[in-house]
């Protein structure tokens, strides 16, 4: 009886070591995946009219060197561009911080930091990040309401 016991603790022992070691790691290789930076590459928008499906939106070549950095400490750092119409120069539009968040696989929630909002309607909250293909697919919407823009970023390093 002694042995029994004795070999079903190991066997328990090991199987509880065995899972949390899978665990992590599934977890430390999926935001591996994620970090690095992520060049923006399309577009979609309904331009604020729920009502409306999403369209492509035509970016120029400046919008295109906008960057969102994604950093191991689970911050990221969104750099926007934009041509001014006023000299058609391509200048910096913000840069913007936030925090990431692991979800479960290909899946993680960004959330910018409330003082970089740059509309009036705050387009911080339920921002899901999908990674698949070396692409990134960040949807967001406004307040409560339904997705109402989505970009999509490669990986340039």
């Amino acid at each position: 009886m002694n042995l029994l016991y004795r070999l079903v603790l190991v066997v328990l022992i090991s199987g509880v070591s065995f899972s949390c070691s899978d665990d992590d790691s599934d977890s430390s290789d999926t935001a591996q995946s994620i970090t690095g930076k992520w060049q923006l590459e399309e577009y979609f928008t309904n331009d604020g009219f729920e009502d409306l499906p999403i369209e492509e939106a035509n970016l120029s070549d400046c919008e295109k060197l906008s960057i969102i950095e994604v950093l191991d400490t689970e911050i990221f750092v969104d750099t926007g561009y934009f041509t001014s119409s006023a000299d058609n120069q391509c200048v910096l539009e913000s840069t913007r911080e936030g925090t990431w968040k692991f979800i479960s696989s290909g899946v993680f929630s960004f959330s910018y930091k409330p003082e970089d909002v740059i509309n009036e309607e705050g387009a911080t909250e339920g921002v899901v990040l999908l990674l698949e293909n070396n692409k990134l697919s960040l949807s967001f919407s406004y307040g409560s309401g339904p997705t109402l823009d989505k970009l999509i970023y490669t990986r340039i390093d």
